[in-house]
């Protein structure tokens, strides 16, 4: 019983073995083939082959200042929500503190109201 659980312990791991070699070997090929297409693209020099760089590299600084403004206004909005937070906090501290000294007044009163 135990030979066999072994044997196929083993062969799991041939298999994985196997297979990573399989992968590694895969990507290999693939990282080959993509620098032979990159190399042709590079080659092309057409004039569909320029405006297509063109207009991919307005595309992207287009999405770069697009990414940048909607950073910026996050960031003021984010800047803004806390100082609301900041102010609420505040005028809560202040209505607290009057609530605190009403009700020390209050129970000084009854205090000396209970003594007399």
């Amino acid at each position: 019983m135990e030979h066999s659980f072994l044997d196929f312990i083993n062969s799991g791991i041939a298999l994985f073995r196997l297979g990573e070699a399989s992968v590694s070997q895969a990507m290999s090929d693939l990282q080959t083939q993509l620098s032979k297409i990159q190399q042709n693209g590079e080659s092309e020099s057409s004039s569909q082959a320029k405006l297509l760089r063109e207009l991919l590299d307005k595309a992207i600084r287009d999405t770069k200042g697009l990414l940048y403004n909607a950073s910026a206004q996050y960031k003021f909005f984010l800047y803004q929500y806390i100082s609301y937070l900041h102010s609420m906090n505040k005028q809560l501290e202040v209505i607290l503190d009057l609530q605190m000294q009403t009700l020390n007044a209050s129970t000084t009163k009854f205090t000396q109201f209970q003594e007399s």
